[in-house]
């Protein structure tokens, strides 16, 4: 019986706009777009956290990037 490399090394191809973290979590990039955001806002990333339920931002599901961001415009647009 014969392994070769090939065999044992399975590989993934993904398109980087559609990053995802192994733990389904929030990218560096979008990282940085939610503290954009927090910034324009004035927004504590302590009080956004809390209201996910995560202790940190590199904890925010992937599946909730959208949510949070729609909770930051809406509070972008509040403050204007």
């Amino acid at each position: 019986y014969t392994l070769s490399l090939h065999d044992a090394l399975p590989i993934s191809v993904t398109n980087p706009q559609e990053q995802v973290s192994a733990a389904n979590t929030v990218t560096p990039e979008q990282i940085a777009r939610i503290k954009s955001l927090l910034a324009e806002t004035g927004q504590s990333q302590q009080r956004l956290t809390a209201f996910f339920r995560v202790n940190s931002l590199a904890e925010i599901k992937a599946s909730d990037f959208s949510r949070v961001i729609s909770t930051l415009e809406s509070a972008r647009r509040r403050a204007a």
